[in-house]
């Protein structure tokens, strides 16, 4: 009798999976719309925007917008990190903004500080199609888990968006979670989270930027666990804003007054070398951009040699700094280039990447917009759904077959 209850409840749970295991196949055309993406459209125009150029040279501060403790125990990777842990690990290394995003869970700890920025990770899927949520006013819990389509991720995007000041597209390339194709498809989205310990992304990066997108860079540690000193202090937000208080660190952010530093690191660094380092940071003193697309910057330090890019992450320029005390970059707008960003190698081995210039208007940035196709919603929900009732109306006749011959 034991051996057929045990029989019953296995076979039980195995229909269980089985249909959870088609609903979530099935989910991506089940739930969310069908987008028409707007074409890609290169930057243009006579003017040009520059990220930086309302900066104070001594604003500058570190920040990190990617760390998790571990609201649900063994549940999710957070290890043994609590929340207090992770802000007086950074606050040592001398982070000034710093948010704790957790997945699916807005974590309140100083809540009550002007600093305090509310965000979380968005995500449950395994092949890390996740968002960062900045400024988020309350959880979007819905996520497709399994596998999502370019028009799923940009539905998640929107939905997302709604409930947040600042949205960035997280590790896109860390298990290939974004295609190139995605970048020059998904809008609505502020920043890309370029550096991560995990993933570089500057393919996606620029492939976005090619497309038009106005999206500025992300550095971040993405810290899993406090032990270990090659988790965190090993990249940085530059951020350039009058102050740390909550609006003006968003504010800096959606304008692109940021930069990705990775710092002279490594693994074997200790948390006593970290602190040692932690005020090293190279400042940006200026950075002008001429009505003919010239290009100069002045930095607190000495550079050895920098590179400077333009669409789909062309090399344009290589400088190799033979003055021993050279700080200072330059770069020019010829006819072709639609953006320039600049990478840096400073004499210690510091690592910076500016946020591009780019061609506009002289009035706004583009904005582009993904619009629902109502006729392929409705074809492809429908056939979805179909197939979903099919196999549960052919699971219940098999069953009903079955206990009728016995």
């Amino acid at each position: 009798m034991f051996g057929k209850t045990l029989k019953f409840i296995g076979k039980a749970i195995a229909y269980f999976v089985a249909i959870l295991l088609a609903y979530a196949l099935l989910i991506p055309f089940l739930w969310g719309p069908i987008y028409d993406f707007p074409e890609p459209k290169p930057f243009s125009g006579t003017h040009f925007y520059n990220p930086y150029q309302n900066m104070d040279s001594s604003a500058w501060f570190k920040g990190n917008f990617h760390a998790h403790a571990n609201p649900y125990g063994i549940l999710t990777n957070g290890r043994k990190n609590t929340s207090k842990a992770i802000f007086q690990r950074y606050d040592s290394l001398n982070y000034k903004s710093f948010s704790i995003t957790n997945y699916m869970h807005i974590d309140t700890f100083q809540s009550k500080s002007p600093k305090y920025i509310p965000a979380y990770e968005h995500g449950y899927s395994p092949v890390k199609y996740h968002q960062l949520v900045l400024g988020a006013k309350q959880v979007f819990y819905f996520d497709y888990p399994l596998f999502q389509w370019s028009s799923n991720k940009q539905y998640i995007i929107d939905r997302v968006r709604r409930n947040s000041d600042l949205l960035a597209i997280a590790h896109p390339e860390f298990m290939s979670a974004y295609s190139l194709t995605d970048a020059k498809k998904l809008c609505n989205y502020d920043l890309v989270e370029v550096m991560n310990q995990r993933k570089f992304s500057f393919d996606f990066w620029d492939a976005a930027l090619s497309s038009g997108r106005a999206v500025w860079i992300l550095a971040n540690d993405d810290t899993h666990d406090l032990d270990d000193p090659a988790d965190y202090g090993m990249q940085a937000t530059l951020i350039n804003a009058p102050s740390q208080e909550k609006n003006e660190v968003l504010q800096a952010m959606k304008a692109g007054r940021t930069m990705g530093y990775a710092p002279v690191n490594s693994p074997e660094f200790g948390h006593e070398l970290k602190v040692q380092h932690k005020d090293a940071f190279p400042r940006l003193l200026s950075f002008e951009v001429s009505e003919q697309g010239e290009i100069s910057g002045r930095f607190s330090k000495p550079i050895k040699e920098y590179h400077v890019y333009a669409q789909n992450g062309e090399e344009v320029a290589y400088v190799y700094t033979e003055h021993q005390d050279n700080r200072e970059i330059q770069a020019k707008f010829e006819e072709q280039h639609q953006y320039l960003r600049f990478k840096i190698n400073f004499e210690d081995a510091d690592l910076l990447y500016l946020n591009p210039v780019v061609r506009y208007n002289g009035v706004e940035l583009p904005i582009f917009h993904a619009k629902v196709n109502i006729w392929q919603t409705v074809l492809w929900r429908g056939l979805a759904w179909a197939v979903l009732v099919t196999i549960l109306v052919l699971w219940f006749k098999r069953r009903k077959n079955k206990y009728s011959s016995i």
